[in-house]
């Protein structure tokens, strides 16, 4: 793969300016074609990269591959690269660094002799397939429980080779993350050395590895999920970089994190290769992915409505969207104010945060939601790179938000204290037992309660010695924050 160096970036204004000068002396038919091409483009970055100011080539890289997963053809692409070259080489791009041309060009190359572009193994009915595998974990038994857990722990840690998660020991829990630890509990013992009963100490290294592949493609294909070239590490690689994308997370993003192609989604090999992510948002990237694959549930999320845009009209779009595309519910708060003119009083309605809307749905919803509705608003994520994962609004931060304004939106609910069951998110109080008078967080709701009928909760909470506890509490021990 030829790599590509110093490609110097083109102003996103720049290009709308060079493109109104090019199509002036064309066709209606080939001013269409650039068109459709260009606001292609511009669509992607406002959903991928909404706060960019200037496309790279990296950017155009995963525009295009996300257009190839996405179904789109390759000549379909290699022809709106065309018109983009065109755009770039005219008489009028007298601002654009001839290296981008280059890259541009290269490209094209790439996408037209890359013999591995080819739909994608994977799609969003396996990836349906997967998550209701994923979330009947805890229900399993004998050994669709063992490789089902074991399934877990690889996706949950950046498709980890099972051969790797299968000699992980009860010590290396302590290590895991939250929700990684939870699945190991459900396999380890302690009378036995290895977290998962597979007979590790019986075989060599390669039997291993031979047994754990059987296995997890004998699995695999009884729930109907893809197996990429007879491989199971490569077949949950695949599964893994999909999550991914179904979280936001950009075509580079997925490859710098995972560390390799996956061979299932072959697209993603028009990505420039790096070295490798920032760990920090391979970490948040692993726990969105490994909360998603357990989890997913409805959370609080904020949009950010662009310049000149108004809720209705973000409304009306989703309302006019087709079925492939859920309707997240939208709360937009708006506050009366009293204005006198003369004699007499009217009262208008304004929002209370104008350019922001709140909305709730799953994480895996907001990607296809955004692709409708990116030049009307665009949705916050966890830091300023444009890679970073979505950003969840606490349940019980949108619950003080909405008390604070006396407005609630349509699911919230009123009772007397602590008549509500916890959700994992809320803030609490620890109110007896050697943990008394720490705040923390609820993690989750076991679903067995204890001898009495007390549900039992998993609270996060830190010290003043800089460590994090996770522990067990009864419920009749805590109290909302």
């Amino acid at each position: 793969m030829t790599e590509l160096i110093d490609i110097k970036p083109i102003s996103i204004q720049t290009l709308a300016d060079i493109f109104r000068s090019k199509v002036s002396g064309l066709s209606s038919a080939s001013a269409k074609n650039y068109r459709i091409a260009l606001d292609s483009l511009r669509n992607y970055m406002a959903v991928q990269y909404p706060l960019a100011k200037e496309i790279e080539l990296g950017n155009i890289q995963d525009w295009c591959a996300s257009m190839l997963i996405r179904g789109i053809t390759v000549k379909t692409l290699s022809h709106y690269i065309d018109c983009l070259l065109s755009i770039l080489s005219s008489k009028e791009s007298t601002e654009v660094p001839p290296t981008l041309t280059t890259g541009l060009k290269q490209l094209k190359d790439r996408l037209l002799s890359y013999s591995g572009i080819k739909p994608s193994t994977v799609s969003d009915r396996d990836f349906k397939r997967l998550l209701n595998v994923t979330k009947s974990a805890d229900r399993q038994k004998d050994s669709d429980s063992v490789l089902t857990d074991l399934l877990l722990i690889s996706l949950a840690n950046g498709a980890m080779p099972l051969d790797k998660a299968a000699q992980l020991k009860r010590p290396d829990i302590a290590y895991l993350s939250a929700e990684s630890q939870r699945i190991a509990d459900r396999q380890s013992d302690p009378r036995r050395k290895y977290i998962f009963p597979l007979d590790q100490s019986l075989k060599t290294p390669n039997q291993l590895k031979r047994y754990l592949n059987n296995v997890m493609t004998d699995f695999l294909r009884s729930r109907n999920l893809p197996v990429i070239n007879g491989s199971a590490d490569e077949s949950l690689k695949t599964l893994w970089a999909y999550v991914a994308l179904q979280c936001g997370a950009s075509p580079s993003e997925t490859v710098a994190a995972l560390g390799c192609f996956p061979a299932g989604i072959p697209a993603l090999g028009l990505c420039e290769r790096k070295n490798d992510a920032e760990p920090i948002r391979t970490m948040t990237l692993d726990e969105t992915v490994a909360s998603v694959l357990t989890e997913n549930p409805e959370r609080w999320f904020a949009m950010h409505i662009r310049s000149g845009i108004k809720i209705d009209q973000v409304r009306e779009r989703i309302l006019a969207s087709d079925g492939d595309t859920i309707a997240p519910e939208i709360f937009y708060p708006l506050e009366e104010i009293a204005k006198k003119t003369g004699n007499k009083i009217t009262y208008v309605r304004k929002p209370v945060i104008g350019d922001i809307a709140f909305f709730r749905c799953r994480t895996t919803d907001i990607a296809p939601l955004f692709s409708r509705i990116g030049d009307l608003a665009w949705c916050y994520r966890t830091g300023s790179g444009p890679d970073s994962t979505y950003a969840v609004i606490p349940a019980y931060e949108m619950r003080a938000f909405q008390l604070a304004l006396g407005q609630f939106s349509a699911g919230s609910r009123i009772a007397p204290i602590g008549t509500i069951p916890l959700q994992p998110g809320d803030r609490v109080v620890i109110l007896g037992g050697m943990f008394e008078g720490k705040s923390g967080h609820v993690i989750r709701a076991n679903t067995a309660s204890n001898s009495d009928g007390a549900t039992i909760y998993r609270v996060m909470f830190p010290d003043s010695n800089g460590f994090e506890w996770r522990v067990d509490i009864d419920s009749r021990l805590i109290a909302n924050a």
